[in-house]
């Protein structure tokens, strides 16, 4: 029994993330940890995701939609390792959906994070739809 409204598919709240992010990205301006030599940030990439996620503070979609912000953020964070640039629409989906859904089952366990109940069932009702697919 699909329980979640047809806007909250993967397919389309993807698309709708996406949508929002610049169609390319330049990540050519690392700046490393001077502490942990692993550790970088990519000059305005988390300005961009915050900026996007915040959008969606306090509307019915906002766990999904600021979960799947942080997923791309940290899709295209990999990347900048290796790249100058990024077209987002490169990005490889099936990876933005097992980010999203790490992020989502980590938002049910940890209640520390604040989301409410109804935020809750969504996810649940999201990820028992989206395992039957």
């Amino acid at each position: 029994m699909n329980t979640t409204a047809p806007e909250y598919s993967f397919d389309l709240l993807f698309e709708r993330a996406i949508s929002e992010w610049p169609a390319e990205l330049e990540l050519n301006i690392i700046i490393p940890n001077s502490i942990i030599s692993e550790v970088y940030t990519v000059k305005d990439l988390g300005r961009i995701a915050d900026d996007l996620g915040c959008r969606h503070i306090g509307r019915p979609d906002e766990i999904f939609m600021r979960c799947l912000h942080d997923s791309i953020f940290s899709s295209v964070h990999s990347a900048a390792i290796l790249l100058n640039k990024i077209r987002i629409i490169d990005l490889r989906k099936e990876t933005i959906k097992l980010k999203l859904e790490g992020k989502l089952i980590s938002a049910m366990s940890n209640k520390n994070l604040g989301w409410d109940e109804q935020d809750l069932k969504l996810i649940t009702d999201y990820l028992t739809v989206e395992s039957g697919k």
